[in-house]
């Protein structure tokens, strides 16, 4: 049944009461409301969506003030009704929040700093894929930008960035950024409380505990060519300090230390009509698990590290003004060294489900843009694997459940109205 949240009907009505003063020279208003359809066949993703659902809704209103030429402020509040995954998604949430400060400018170079909450800057989507009129497609590459955790994908602190411009050979853009990130430990809590529920009764009695990193950060380097045809980018995050997670009680005790960072390659490349871009995504983990059941006797420590990768490659074209069309592959690989799951489903006792370490979709869309204020866009995923619907039940969705099993060939088809100012 199609609906919209409260939040997203109160974000509708300060669209109404804003409009005629959204733009000045020093305050400008910029919003969007979607509303889509998801069906998909074989696995669920991102809610209950088998049968189709028109639970598929987000909002957002951003805020950007200059009181001085050097000092401004922008802000974002979002709504989204994204399946049942999030409990509270109907509730307003700052997606950003930050006061910059412009501290050089001129012709060739120019730094600001930001402090606040703002978005990962890490590879080409992932501070701008809720602006639907910078993205060919509804869903940014699921195997890089996972969209079970976009909301977790910001920072609390420091951003410093930096734009050097040539005239002959182009420009260059750093940014780095440092803080912590606002819904970790709940997020760790969550999967604590979790765990502790799937394991009883053998888990009464249970007590966990998070300590999470001291901090974590992101720095990317980017290139554009002197006409902008041609953009190259390179991304890490990283953590400073380990993650670490207790869980004790009279029958186990179970301790996970973790840490990891994320290498991110990027090149876009536009000609007339012809849009090419594609990444490539390096996710190193380090896990070091100790587990203790003292009536049996059994004491088991696992030190391992594991390399994940994913990439995509996409290509849109320019029928019109007015009408794109989209063409992307991607993939993921959830052990580098065992792409096709065979290693990891042997260990399990279990070699019919390998494919749940990998993930293959190919996607055809399309952009129709009706007028300056209103975008349709529609998707068509026919996909291998079901990687992406393991993390999402591992991270705690109950889309589907485990126990069920997940299907190998599935497909999944979007359609969604956005209207922006």
């Amino acid at each position: 049944m199609l609906k919209l949240s409260s939040a997203i009907i109160f974000i509708l009505s300060i669209f109404t009461h804003v409009s005629c003063f959204a733009e000045t020279n020093n305050f400008t208003v910029r919003g969007y409301v979607s509303q889509g359809y998801i069906n998909t066949a074989g696995n669920n993703y991102l809610g209950d969506n088998r049968d189709g659902s028109f639970d598929f809704g987000e909002a957002g209103l951003n805020l950007y003030f200059r009181p001085i030429n050097r000092i401004y402020f922008s802000t974002q509040l979002i709504s989204r009704n994204i399946g049942d995954y999030e409990s509270g998604e109907d509730d307003l949430k700052l997606d950003y929040g930050l006061i910059g400060f412009n501290l050089i400018s001129n012709n060739s170079y120019d730094i600001n700093a930001r402090f606040g909450r703002f978005k990962y800057s890490y590879g080409l989507l992932n501070d701008i894929q809720d602006i639907s009129v910078a993205t060919p497609g509804i869903l940014a590459p699921q195997v890089m930008y996972f969209d079970y955790i976009l909301n977790t994908l910001s920072l609390d602190g420091i951003q410093i960035e930096q734009n050097l411009r040539f005239n002959d050979i182009g420009s260059f853009r750093f940014d780095f950024m440092y803080g912590k990130n606002p819904d970790e430990t709940k997020r760790e809590r969550d999967a604590i409380n979790q765990f502790i529920e799937d394991t009883k009764p053998y888990s009464d009695g249970a007590t966990g505990e998070i300590s999470s990193y001291d901090g974590t950060g992101s720095a990317r380097l980017m290139y554009f060519s002197p006409d902008n045809s041609l953009l190259l980018g390179y991304s890490r995050t990283f953590n400073d300090g380990t993650l670490l997670i207790n869980v004790d009680c009279p029958y186990y005790s179970y301790n996970n230390i973790v840490d990891g960072n994320t290498d991110t390659f990027s090149v876009e490349y536009v000609a007339d009509k012809w849009t090419i871009t594609s990444e490539y995504h390096s996710i190193f983990t380090s896990n070091k698990v100790t587990t203790i059941i003292p009536s049996l006797n059994y004491y088991d420590y696992f030190d391992g590290e594991i390399r994940s990768e994913a990439y995509y490659l996409q290509v849109t074209y320019q029928l019109r003004h007015d009408f794109e069309a989209m063409l992307r592959y991607e993939a993921y690989f959830m052990d580098k060294s065992d792409t096709n799951g065979s290693k990891w489903a042997n260990s399990v006792g279990n070699q019919s489900i390998n494919y749940y370490r990998y993930s293959k979709d190919w996607i055809v869309g399309a952009k129709y843009d009706i007028n300056d204020n209103f975008i349709l866009k529609s998707e068509f995923h026919i996909i291998d694997g079901a990687a992406l619907n393991y993390a999402a039940g591992n991270i705690g969705s109950s889309d589907n459940e485990i126990g069920d099993g997940y299907d190998r060939y599935w497909n999944m088809f979007i359609v969604e109205l956005t209207y922006s100012f």
